[in-house]
């Protein structure tokens, strides 16, 4: 059967080369045809652990494929064929860590599919049963940096299943163990790219979900952590997320300091931008923090902040005629809570009038600055 492996192998590869360069409907025929001369292999040569990894392998590529093309059912079944001709092979063969490594694989594929189709409990329950192999692969091989880096990743999309579930708090538990292991992983093998972008996601995760929890103090560090391990482009991004935590932790006068380095930049992102503005806005009711001021100067700077994220606002619409053009961006500037301070302003008022935004009917005697608002 030699040649009829060696077929089989090159038409696979063949396969394996156009997944890559994402020609997925040619990646399918040759990956279905290696799928044919290996299942034959499998069925005239029982007992064979080679042949059945290979025909596994060629499940999961398949898998790959069709996940590609958002067929998520369709890859779902083949994930599921290779996790079972791998689970056979992990209970046949004695020595089996690769078999081993190859069922956790599969096996954080499928959870991952379940997560593409919306079903983070299944996709939790996936993870899961990875996280069990990869530690069974961590006890066997202490040593090996990578076991321990897959067993944090899968730890940190078990972290990202939680808040999908509405369980933000389990989600910090799985990031605890994920950074954990992550820093067994360092120090086995120092500056690792992968360990380090791993890490850098499990922190800004950390951050979000601190700040979902409103424990801003505590996200600071997380974001802190997150922008020391970003590129170029990620650290303003963490950075701002990082002062926004401090202007809700209390902490107003760092926060907005950081705030007005940043948003001079010149490119940003129209989301993030917004996110300032909703960050100068809170950080003008906020103001009372900051206790070496005299009513009349926090008066005063409340009300500069609040210009601040009207200029802000205004700048994001000049940028992006899209962003309120768009229902959803209209809905946030007659509801998002932390533009409350801003909806008293005429000039606010009349500016959201021009862009579409509908917002509540004005009190009868509403307050003329945001100082009355800080007053009540």
């Amino acid at each position: 059967p030699t040649l009829r492996v060696e077929l089989a192998r090159t038409v696979y590869n063949l396969g394996a080369v156009c997944l890559t360069l994402q020609r997925y409907d040619d990646a399918l025929l040759s990956l279905r045809r290696a799928l044919e001369l290996r299942q034959a292999l499998v069925d005239e040569f029982e007992g064979i652990p080679l042949y059945e990894r290979d025909l596994a392998r060629t499940h999961l590529n398949l898998g790959l494929v069709l996940a590609s093309q958002t067929k998520y059912d369709e890859a779902r079944g083949e994930f599921e064929r290779a996790y079972a001709i791998q689970s056979k092979l992990v209970d046949s063969v004695e020595e089996n860590s690769q078999y081993l490594q190859d069922l956790a694989s599969t096996g954080t594929y499928l959870a991952t599919v379940a997560a593409l189709q919306g079903d983070h409990a299944a996709a939790f329950r996936g993870f899961q049963r990875a996280l069990a192999i990869q530690r069974e692969l961590i006890e066997k091989f202490p040593r090996v940096p990578n076991h321990k880096l897959l067993c944090a990743s899968t730890c940190y999309h078990m972290g990202e299943a939680c808040v999908q579930m509405g369980k933000p708090s389990d989600c910090l538990q799985w990031l605890d163990q994920a950074l954990e292991l992550l820093q067994q992983a360092q120090e086995l093998f120092d500056n690792d790219h992968d360990t380090l972008h791993t890490m850098k996601l499990a922190y800004a995760l950390r951050g979000n979900t601190l700040d979902s929890l409103e424990r801003y103090a505590e996200a600071v560090t997380a974001w802190e952590k997150a922008t020391a391990l970003g590129n170029q482009g990620e650290q303003p991004v963490f950075s701002a997320k990082k002062a926004n935590s401090l202007v809700r932790a209390g902490r107003v006068s760092k926060g907005v300091a950081l705030a007005d380095e940043l948003v001079e930049r010149d490119v940003w992102p129209v989301e993030e931008l917004y996110n300032l503005a909703c960050l100068y806005a809170v950080a003008s009711t906020n103001i009372t923090e900051i206790t070496t001021l005299t009513p009349d100067d926090r008066d005063l700077l409340a009300e500069a902040y609040a210009g601040k994220a009207l200029a802000i606002l205004k700048r994001i619409a000049t940028a992006s005629e899209s962003f309120f053009a768009t229902e959803e961006g209209r809905s946030l500037l007659a509801k998002d809570e932390d533009l409350d301070v801003l909806r008293c302003r005429d000039e606010f008022r009349e500016w959201a009038a021009s862009v579409g935004a509908k917002l509540p009917a004005a009190a009868d005697e509403p307050p003329a600055t945001t100082a009355d608002i800080l007053q009540r």
